[in-house]
Parts: C-alpha cells; sequence; structure tokens
C-alpha cells in the first residue's frame, strides 16, 4: 500500500489507538523548554532535579532517560504517566513526525491501513 495515501489519510483521521508501541521504539524524545517547564509543574520538582532525574544529554540536546529495553522512561504496566504532560514530540507522533517502522508498529496506522484497503476493495 503506498505511503502517501496513508500520510494522507494521517493527517485527517488518526485516532492514538494507546497501544504505546511508540513508547517502546529506540531512538529518542528530545525535549523542548516547554516540555521541561511542564514536567517540572507536574512533578512540582526544580528543573535541575528534573533534569538529572529523568532527562540526559544526547545529540545536543536534553532526551528523556529510556530504560534498559529502550522503552520510555515514564511507560508503565497502566500507559504513559506523564501523558497530561508528554512532550511536544509524543502529541505530535506520528501526524508531524514519524519514522519508517511506524507503519508496521502503529496500531493507529494500521487502523488507517485496513480502511484504505476496505475502501479500494469495494
Amino acid at each position: 500500500m503506498r505511503k502517501r495515501f496513508i500520510l494522507r489519510a494521517l493527517r485527517k483521521q488518526f485516532n492514538c489507538q494507546q497501544c504505546q508501541a511508540c513508547c517502546r521504539q529506540d531512538g529518542f524524545v528530545f525535549l523542548k523548554e516547554k516540555d521541561i517547564r511542564g514536567l517540572t509543574d507536574f512533578f512540582r520538582q526544580t528543573r535541575e532535579k528534573v533534569l538529572k532525574e529523568y532527562c540526559v544529554i544526547e545529540e545536543g540536546g536534553h532526551v528523556l532517560k529510556k530504560n534498559p529495553d529502550e522503552s520510555c522512561v515514564f511507560l508503565s504496566s497502566s500507559g504513559c504517566q506523564i501523558h497530561e504532560h508528554k512532550p511536544i514530540q509524543c502529541k505530535q507522533f506520528p501526524v508531524a513526525w514519524h519514522d519508517g517502522d511506524c507503519y508496521d508498529y502503529c496500531l493507529g496506522i494500521q487502523q488507517i491501513k485496513q480502511q484504505i484497503k476496505e475502501r479500494i476493495q469495494t
């Protein structure tokens, strides 16, 4: 199935299935200053403490720490512990940005692919 059809549909109808597969991928969640402020407000901690406890420096910027299995440090068995204050990068996935593998692991994209396939078949 052509990715351009999926991309067009993503912008219009993406519905996150909260499968948390994106939270288990390798790579980094880069933080903007607004993200760091959100975390300091959420945890009611100083900027320095939040950066020390939950972040590392990678590729010249602050990123969220990861667990040994590459999952996000805030991912728990019940989902994202900071969902209401999650970083902009997380909020924008996969509509504003995505990796090449998301077509295979993201259940929201799988749902769109199925809908497109059904339309083509009818």
